[in-house]
């Protein structure tokens, strides 16, 4: 394959080649602008120029030789999304379809290459000319304009950190709602089963860290853009808030786990195994219960919000003036 595409290329410049020559010594300009005065249609200096090119009054002839080249990359970006998108389309019904775990593998990763080379080309052109060089290479010509040119790539950054959330966001509730059915249709396949629960917790903690990149990101760590100190106030009302979410979830589970062994129990009438399966879970759930219990306590003991001056002052402290 890689041959007959060489092969067509090396053809195709000698075929340009071969019409560049003769129609230079053929010289049909002039014929060619009396027919087109003719036809009444517009000029191509006058609509036939790419929006991104360059006008001729600012440089004369760059509009006319770059056009092309833009309306090229234009029908590049074109021809490869659509690509992409099939690839991408025709992989996910194959997902859906096939049982082969070797094709499903394979399918898996195409549709992941078919993604990724979607994003590079539509993100391509927003990168160069928005972010890291600009129209001419202006974005390192001064302090100020390579500080317009970082915000720029700051916000371009911020839409792309934005959109992966939102993917791996709706992709985790996907495999959530998936998953869920599998266990509840597994029966007794118990290596469906374990691989359901492995793929559930793997979706909620994907779910907790899309949750929390944001605000652990741009609110503690790098707040403002980077351009003040990591909040160290903020990422103590963060650790509390997930401390306390986390121990009041396990909490729950722990007392919804101690009533279903209870359940077990009464059920067991005299069965040994179900009867030492009881009790590993009622030791389980004590033992889950025990440790959110301390982590709330000790989390909630140790990290302290201290006031700021401000709200000292305006909590009830007087303040008098002794300049006189």
């Amino acid at each position: 394959m890689k041959k007959i595409i060489k092969q067509l290329a090396v053809a195709f410049l000698f075929v340009n080649l071969a019409l560049t020559i003769n129609s230079a010594f053929a010289a049909p300009i002039d014929d060619l602008t009396n027919i087109g005065k003719d036809t009444g249609l517009p000029s191509f200096y006058e609509t036939g120029q790419h929006p991104d090119a360059l006008p001729d009054y600012a440089q004369s002839g760059v509009g006319t030789l770059t056009s092309p080249i833009f309306f090229i990359i234009d029908l590049f970006r074109y021809v490869i999304s659509t690509v992409a998108v099939l690839m991408i389309v025709i992989n996910a019904i194959k997902l859906t379809t096939i049982t082969s775990d070797e094709e499903a593998e394979k399918s898996k990763t195409t549709l992941i290459v078919a993604v990724v080379g979607l994003l590079l080309v539509q993100f391509a052109d927003v990168a160069v000319r928005k972010m890291f060089f600009g129209d001419q290479g202006e974005a390192f010509q001064d302090v100020a304009t390579v500080q317009i040119y970082a915000q720029e790539s700051v916000k371009q950054f911020r839409g792309i950190i934005g959109f992966l959330e939102a993917l791996l966001g709706a992709v985790a509730v996907l495999v959530l709602v998936v998953r869920g059915f599998a266990l509840i249709a597994g029966g007794g396949d118990e290596e469906g089963l374990t691989k359901a629960k492995d793929q559930v917790l793997y979706a909620l903690i994907g779910l907790g860290v899309v949750a929390l990149s944001e605000v652990v990101i741009r609110g503690v760590i790098f707040p403002e853009a980077g351009a003040v100190l990591p909040d160290t106030e903020k990422a103590n009302f963060v650790i509390v808030t997930l401390t306390n979410y986390i121990a009041g979830f396990v909490a729950t589970l722990s007392f919804a786990t101690l009533f279903y062994g209870g359940y077990l129990y009464v059920t067991a009438a005299g069965n040994e195994e179900q009867t030492a399966k009881v009790k590993k879970i009622f030791i389980s759930a004590t033992l889950a219960l025990v440790i959110s219990l301390g982590a709330f306590a000790v989390v909630n003991t140790l990290i302290q919000f201290k006031p700021t001056p401000q709200e000292e002052l305006s909590g009830g402290v007087q303040v008098i003036n002794d300049s006189k």
